[in-house]
Protein backbone atom coordinates (compact mmCIF):
# COMPACT_ATOMS: atom_id res chain seq x y z
CA UNK A 1 0.00 0.00 0.00
CA UNK A 2 1.37 3.43 -0.96
CA UNK A 3 -0.30 6.73 0.08
CA UNK A 4 0.82 10.34 -1.60
CA UNK A 5 -0.06 13.70 -0.89
CA UNK A 6 0.48 16.62 -3.66
CA UNK A 7 -0.13 20.04 -2.17
CA UNK A 8 -0.43 22.84 -5.27
CA UNK A 9 0.36 26.58 -5.08
CA UNK A 10 -0.78 27.94 -8.92
CA UNK A 11 0.70 31.15 -10.00
CA UNK A 12 -1.73 32.27 -12.76
CA UNK A 13 -0.31 35.02 -14.81
CA UNK A 14 -2.07 35.78 -17.88
CA UNK A 15 -1.84 37.83 -20.92
CA UNK A 16 -2.60 41.54 -20.38
CA UNK A 17 -6.55 41.59 -20.79
CA UNK A 18 -6.88 38.17 -20.44
CA UNK A 19 -9.20 36.65 -17.31
CA UNK A 20 -7.52 35.30 -14.14
CA UNK A 21 -7.42 32.13 -12.11
CA UNK A 22 -10.13 32.92 -9.44
CA UNK A 23 -8.22 32.97 -6.35
CA UNK A 24 -10.39 29.93 -4.56
CA UNK A 25 -8.87 27.78 -7.12
CA UNK A 26 -5.01 29.28 -6.00
CA UNK A 27 -4.20 26.20 -3.55
CA UNK A 28 -5.31 22.57 -4.06
CA UNK A 29 -4.66 19.19 -2.14
CA UNK A 30 -4.98 15.79 -3.48
CA UNK A 31 -4.30 12.94 -1.05
CA UNK A 32 -3.99 9.20 -2.98
CA UNK A 33 -3.77 5.71 -1.67
CA UNK A 34 -2.21 3.07 -4.01
CA UNK A 35 -2.71 -0.83 -3.77
CA UNK A 36 -0.65 -3.19 -5.65
CA UNK A 37 -0.53 -6.77 -6.19
CA UNK A 38 1.17 -9.18 -8.83
CA UNK A 39 -0.75 -12.25 -10.41
CA UNK A 40 0.67 -15.82 -9.84
CA UNK A 41 0.18 -19.04 -11.56
CA UNK A 42 0.16 -21.17 -15.13
CA UNK A 43 -1.70 -18.12 -17.10
CA UNK A 44 0.27 -15.19 -15.51
CA UNK A 45 3.92 -13.93 -15.89
CA UNK A 46 3.85 -11.98 -12.40
CA UNK A 47 1.33 -9.36 -14.35
CA UNK A 48 0.25 -6.85 -12.27
CA UNK A 49 -2.41 -4.99 -11.23
CA UNK A 50 -2.70 -1.78 -8.89
CA UNK A 51 -5.75 0.34 -7.96
CA UNK A 52 -5.04 4.25 -7.21
CA UNK A 53 -8.09 6.35 -4.99
CA UNK A 54 -7.64 9.81 -5.19
CA UNK A 55 -9.64 13.19 -3.46
CA UNK A 56 -9.20 16.74 -5.09
CA UNK A 57 -9.76 18.97 -2.66
CA UNK A 58 -10.35 22.04 -4.60
CA UNK A 59 -12.37 25.09 -2.73
CA UNK A 60 -14.34 23.46 -0.57
CA UNK A 61 -15.21 20.96 -2.53
CA UNK A 62 -14.09 17.01 -2.73
CA UNK A 63 -13.66 14.96 -5.77
CA UNK A 64 -12.95 11.47 -6.33
CA UNK A 65 -10.77 10.40 -9.01
CA UNK A 66 -9.61 6.46 -9.57
CA UNK A 67 -6.72 4.50 -11.28
CA UNK A 68 -7.00 1.06 -12.58
CA UNK A 69 -3.38 -0.45 -14.06
CA UNK A 70 -3.30 -4.15 -15.71
CA UNK A 71 0.45 -4.72 -16.80
CA UNK A 72 1.73 -7.46 -18.32
CA UNK A 73 4.76 -9.03 -20.19
CA UNK A 74 3.93 -12.17 -22.75
CA UNK A 75 7.20 -12.65 -23.36
CA UNK A 76 10.87 -11.24 -22.37
CA UNK A 77 10.94 -8.84 -25.38
CA UNK A 78 7.02 -7.50 -24.62
CA UNK A 79 5.45 -6.10 -22.27
CA UNK A 80 1.59 -3.86 -22.06
CA UNK A 81 -0.72 -2.44 -20.32
CA UNK A 82 -4.25 -0.75 -20.28
CA UNK A 83 -4.82 1.80 -17.83
CA UNK A 84 -8.34 3.75 -16.56
CA UNK A 85 -8.75 7.24 -15.35
CA UNK A 86 -11.96 8.84 -14.28
CA UNK A 87 -11.93 12.44 -12.96
CA UNK A 88 -8.29 12.48 -12.36
CA UNK A 89 -5.81 15.48 -13.38
CA UNK A 90 -4.70 16.31 -16.58
CA UNK A 91 -1.48 18.19 -18.28
CA UNK A 92 -3.76 19.31 -21.56
CA UNK A 93 -3.71 23.00 -20.72
CA UNK A 94 -3.45 24.78 -17.03
CA UNK A 95 -6.93 25.69 -17.52
CA UNK A 96 -8.17 21.95 -16.86
CA UNK A 97 -5.14 21.10 -14.66
CA UNK A 98 -6.54 23.52 -12.31
CA UNK A 99 -10.33 23.48 -12.74
CA UNK A 100 -11.26 20.36 -14.77
CA UNK A 101 -10.56 16.50 -14.78
CA UNK A 102 -9.88 13.65 -17.37
CA UNK A 103 -11.51 10.33 -18.02
CA UNK A 104 -9.55 7.86 -20.08
CA UNK A 105 -9.27 4.33 -21.25
CA UNK A 106 -5.49 3.58 -22.57
CA UNK A 107 -3.48 0.71 -24.14
CA UNK A 108 0.95 1.04 -24.36
CA UNK A 109 2.63 -1.72 -25.97
CA UNK A 110 6.85 -1.69 -26.28
CA UNK A 111 9.02 -3.83 -27.64
CA UNK A 112 12.88 -4.79 -26.56
CA UNK A 113 14.69 -4.88 -29.36
CA UNK A 114 17.77 -5.19 -27.15
CA UNK A 115 19.47 -3.99 -23.83
CA UNK A 116 19.41 -0.76 -24.99
CA UNK A 117 17.01 -0.20 -27.71
CA UNK A 118 13.41 -0.79 -27.55
CA UNK A 119 10.26 0.75 -29.19
CA UNK A 120 6.78 1.81 -28.10
CA UNK A 121 3.32 3.02 -28.55
CA UNK A 122 0.40 4.75 -26.03
CA UNK A 123 -3.28 4.89 -27.13
CA UNK A 124 -6.03 6.49 -25.63
CA UNK A 125 -9.68 7.77 -25.62
CA UNK A 126 -10.00 10.86 -23.45
CA UNK A 127 -12.46 12.95 -22.02
CA UNK A 128 -12.45 16.35 -20.56
CA UNK A 129 -15.07 17.77 -17.73
CA UNK A 130 -15.23 20.95 -15.75
CA UNK A 131 -14.56 21.37 -12.18
CA UNK A 132 -18.81 21.22 -11.74
CA UNK A 133 -18.73 18.15 -14.12
CA UNK A 134 -19.80 20.07 -17.28
CA UNK A 135 -18.33 18.36 -20.68
CA UNK A 136 -15.27 20.35 -22.47
CA UNK A 137 -14.91 17.88 -25.43
CA UNK A 138 -13.32 14.47 -26.05
CA UNK A 139 -11.21 12.33 -29.25
CA UNK A 140 -8.23 10.02 -29.39
CA UNK A 141 -4.53 10.84 -28.32
CA UNK A 142 -1.29 8.92 -28.99
CA UNK A 143 2.21 8.73 -29.08
CA UNK A 144 4.96 6.50 -30.95
CA UNK A 145 8.62 6.56 -29.61
CA UNK A 146 11.83 4.82 -29.79
CA UNK A 147 14.63 4.62 -27.31
CA UNK A 148 18.33 4.17 -27.11
CA UNK A 149 20.50 3.62 -24.10
CA UNK A 150 23.68 4.66 -24.73
CA UNK A 151 25.44 4.07 -21.14
CA UNK A 152 23.29 1.79 -19.28
CA UNK A 153 24.77 2.89 -15.70
CA UNK A 154 26.73 5.00 -13.55
CA UNK A 155 25.12 7.46 -15.01
CA UNK A 156 22.99 6.30 -17.71
CA UNK A 157 22.38 8.19 -21.24
CA UNK A 158 19.67 7.29 -23.08
CA UNK A 159 18.30 9.15 -26.43
CA UNK A 160 15.07 9.34 -27.52
CA UNK A 161 12.98 10.14 -30.77
CA UNK A 162 9.00 10.50 -30.40
CA UNK A 163 5.49 11.61 -32.26
CA UNK A 164 2.85 12.74 -30.20
CA UNK A 165 -0.59 13.37 -31.53
CA UNK A 166 -4.17 14.19 -30.57
CA UNK A 167 -7.59 14.81 -32.66
CA UNK A 168 -10.25 16.30 -29.97
CA UNK A 169 -13.60 17.71 -30.27
CA UNK A 170 -14.32 20.69 -28.38
CA UNK A 171 -17.70 21.56 -27.25
CA UNK A 172 -19.04 25.11 -28.00
CA UNK A 173 -19.60 26.24 -25.18
CA UNK A 174 -15.81 25.69 -23.62
CA UNK A 175 -15.10 28.73 -23.37
CA UNK A 176 -17.90 29.96 -21.43
CA UNK A 177 -18.12 27.08 -18.83
CA UNK A 178 -14.36 27.83 -17.89
CA UNK A 179 -15.37 31.63 -17.61
CA UNK A 180 -16.82 30.73 -13.97
CA UNK A 181 -12.92 29.85 -13.15
CA UNK A 182 -11.41 32.24 -15.15
CA UNK A 183 -13.41 35.40 -14.33
CA UNK A 184 -13.34 38.03 -16.58
CA UNK A 185 -12.97 41.77 -15.46
CA UNK A 186 -13.14 45.36 -16.34
CA UNK A 187 -9.27 45.20 -16.63
CA UNK A 188 -9.43 41.69 -17.58
CA UNK A 189 -12.22 41.60 -20.15
CA UNK A 190 -10.84 38.46 -22.52
CA UNK A 191 -12.58 34.63 -21.63
CA UNK A 192 -9.91 31.98 -22.19
CA UNK A 193 -9.48 30.75 -26.22
CA UNK A 194 -10.78 27.38 -27.01
CA UNK A 195 -7.45 26.30 -27.59
CA UNK A 196 -5.96 27.26 -24.51
CA UNK A 197 -8.88 25.34 -23.11
CA UNK A 198 -8.62 21.98 -24.84
CA UNK A 199 -6.34 21.70 -28.27
CA UNK A 200 -8.38 20.17 -31.20
CA UNK A 201 -5.39 19.12 -33.32
CA UNK A 202 -1.48 18.68 -31.96
CA UNK A 203 1.43 16.55 -33.89
CA UNK A 204 4.91 16.79 -32.64
CA UNK A 205 7.42 15.30 -33.23
CA UNK A 206 10.88 15.82 -30.92
CA UNK A 207 14.24 14.38 -30.15
CA UNK A 208 15.43 14.03 -26.47
CA UNK A 209 18.43 13.25 -24.21
CA UNK A 210 18.38 12.40 -20.56
CA UNK A 211 21.64 11.83 -18.33
CA UNK A 212 20.18 10.14 -15.26
CA UNK A 213 21.59 8.00 -11.92
CA UNK A 214 18.03 6.97 -10.21
CA UNK A 215 14.90 7.91 -10.27
CA UNK A 216 13.34 10.62 -8.44
CA UNK A 217 10.23 11.76 -6.72
CA UNK A 218 10.06 7.80 -5.28
CA UNK A 219 11.94 5.27 -2.84
CA UNK A 220 14.66 3.35 -4.86
CA UNK A 221 17.40 1.05 -3.29
CA UNK A 222 18.73 0.72 -7.29
CA UNK A 223 21.70 3.33 -6.65
CA UNK A 224 23.12 5.41 -3.79
CA UNK A 225 22.27 8.74 -3.05
CA UNK A 226 22.66 11.58 -4.29
CA UNK A 227 20.25 10.76 -7.65
CA UNK A 228 19.90 13.41 -9.93
CA UNK A 229 18.63 13.90 -13.78
CA UNK A 230 19.39 16.38 -16.47
CA UNK A 231 17.50 16.29 -19.56
CA UNK A 232 16.99 18.52 -22.85
CA UNK A 233 14.04 18.47 -25.51
CA UNK A 234 13.39 19.99 -28.89
CA UNK A 235 10.56 19.10 -31.09
CA UNK A 236 8.73 20.37 -33.91
CA UNK A 237 5.10 20.60 -34.08
CA UNK A 238 3.64 20.40 -37.57
CA UNK A 239 0.06 21.96 -37.03
CA UNK A 240 1.44 25.35 -36.35
CA UNK A 241 5.00 24.43 -37.99
CA UNK A 242 7.22 25.90 -35.33
CA UNK A 243 9.81 24.78 -33.03
CA UNK A 244 9.75 24.06 -29.24
CA UNK A 245 12.00 23.18 -26.19
CA UNK A 246 12.57 22.23 -23.00
CA UNK A 247 14.67 21.21 -20.05
CA UNK A 248 14.60 19.46 -16.79
CA UNK A 249 16.90 19.21 -13.76
CA UNK A 250 16.71 17.74 -10.36
CA UNK A 251 18.76 15.82 -7.44
CA UNK A 252 17.36 13.72 -4.50
CA UNK A 253 19.38 12.67 -0.97
CA UNK A 254 18.59 10.39 1.66
CA UNK A 255 18.11 11.70 4.89
CA UNK A 256 17.53 9.55 7.94
CA UNK A 257 17.25 6.01 6.23
CA UNK A 258 14.31 4.43 3.71
CA UNK A 259 13.13 7.63 2.33
CA UNK A 260 14.27 10.58 -0.23
CA UNK A 261 13.81 14.62 0.02
CA UNK A 262 13.94 15.63 -3.75
CA UNK A 263 13.21 18.52 -6.20
CA UNK A 264 13.29 19.08 -9.88
CA UNK A 265 12.46 21.86 -12.15
CA UNK A 266 11.30 21.71 -15.54
CA UNK A 267 10.30 24.27 -18.37
CA UNK A 268 8.91 23.59 -21.83
CA UNK A 269 8.70 27.18 -24.66
CA UNK A 270 4.84 25.23 -25.84
CA UNK A 271 2.67 22.63 -25.28
CA UNK A 272 -0.55 21.11 -26.97
CA UNK A 273 -2.53 24.34 -25.23
CA UNK A 274 -0.17 26.64 -26.82
CA UNK A 275 1.46 27.66 -23.44
CA UNK A 276 4.83 28.04 -22.47
CA UNK A 277 5.28 25.82 -18.88
CA UNK A 278 7.04 25.78 -15.75
CA UNK A 279 6.87 23.43 -12.92
CA UNK A 280 8.95 23.07 -9.37
CA UNK A 281 8.44 19.77 -7.56
CA UNK A 282 9.51 19.32 -3.94
CA UNK A 283 8.78 16.26 -2.50
CA UNK A 284 9.66 13.87 0.92
CA UNK A 285 9.14 10.14 0.40
CA UNK A 286 9.46 7.97 3.20
CA UNK A 287 8.86 4.04 3.45
CA UNK A 288 7.95 3.04 7.11
CA UNK A 289 8.39 -0.30 8.14
CA UNK A 290 10.13 -1.31 4.82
Amino acid sequence: FYFSADFYDFNHQPEPGNAELDSRFNKQTDLSGTVKTRLAGPWFNADLISLKLTTHQRDEQLTYGLTGRYDFAPSDSWSSGFEANWQVRSLISSAILVAGYKTNLGYNLSYSLDSRTSFGAQFSWDQYVTEDKDALGQGASWQLFATYRVFVEDPSWTLRMSHQGLSYSREDDAETLMSDYFKPSPERPNRLAGETILPESYHRTGLGSTLYHGQLHRITRAVPTPRYILDADIGYEWTKKSFDFGFKAGMGWRVTGDDELAFSLAWSSDSASGESRTALIFSYINSIGR
